[in-house]
């Protein structure tokens, strides 16, 4: 989550540990593993429902879509073959559309270099990417109904209670397990990693809340989802794997077929 540069650097110096999946990488000081934000309220309980089902309609269009144009690529005894020819349309015409489009700007480039790579592929991965923060918010959004909405009233400091599930998801996605938190016999002094990493997190964030409290809560709250491993949203939802070369196969696939692989509609 993009913030500010000085904040961001404590934090990942503090989650740093946690990580399994190498560096930072570029941009590194604009970016935290989890995300930071306040989550926002709503005025009315209409009002978030209507969100709530936006998301989740935006989810299903996507899915939908991706299918769509996977199984425009698949292999031979899965592909659809009215979707090939439509994408195979679409792909030809853009590239001839925007050919000799000129570039003043980002978007412009954007959108040659997807036409040229081929339009509905490239877009395949862009909804993917698009699939994946909807995916977040919704669950999100059902992390607030269950806390929220469904009682009578707002729990006591919402915020802390936020960051600390995000924080937990977090290190489950990274290491498998669920994190643990406890204090030490001498005094109310974290005894944990996780319970130690929070209550800086908590400090660096300006967040006045018992770290413990909101940490067992946030652990009590972690599913089987979300102790998987991270990997490419493409392998979960249609069965494909990273090839090293960067292209995909399907996992019963031969090793030399490197293009991309689609589903059954």
């Amino acid at each position: 989550m993009k913030q500010d540069p000085t904040l961001n650097e404590q934090l990942n110096k503090v989650v740093e540990p946690f990580r399994t999946g190498g560096g930072w990488g570029l941009g590194s000081d604009y970016f935290t593993a989890f995300d930071t934000t306040k989550p926002n309220f709503h005025d009315s309980k209409a009002e978030f429902l209507e969100e709530k089902q936006l998301v989740q309609d935006g989810l299903n269009n996507a899915d939908q879509l991706i299918r769509f144009l996977l199984s425009a690529v698949g292999r031979e005894d899965e592909r659809n073959d009215t979707a090939e020819r439509i994408c195979n349309i679409a792909a030809r015409q853009s590239r001839l559309r925007l050919k000799d489009l000129p570039i003043s700007g980002v978007s412009d480039l954007v959108r040659k270099n997807a036409s040229e790579v081929g339009l509905p592929i490239t877009s395949a991965f862009v909804l993917l990417d698009l699939r994946t923060e909807f995916h977040k918010r919704l669950q999100e959004l059902e992390d607030q109904e269950r806390e929220y909405w469904s009682g009578s009233s707002r729990p006591p400091n919402h915020y802390a209670r936020t960051i600390a599930l995000r924080f937990a998801r977090f290190i489950a996605g990274e290491s498998g397990q669920k994190p643990t938190i406890g204090t030490s016999r001498d005094g109310d002094h974290p005894s944990t990693d996780y319970g130690r990493a929070l209550e800086e997190v908590f400090r660096i964030l300006g967040i006045r809340a018992n770290f413990k409290r909101a940490g067992m809560w946030a652990i009590d709250q972690l599913t089987g989802e979300d102790l998987q491993p991270r990997k490419n949203m493409l392998g979960g939802l249609f069965g494909l794997s990273s090839d090293d070369d960067g292209g995909w196969r399907s996992h019963d696939d031969s090793a030399s077929n490197k293009h991309p692989k689609g589903v059954k509609r």
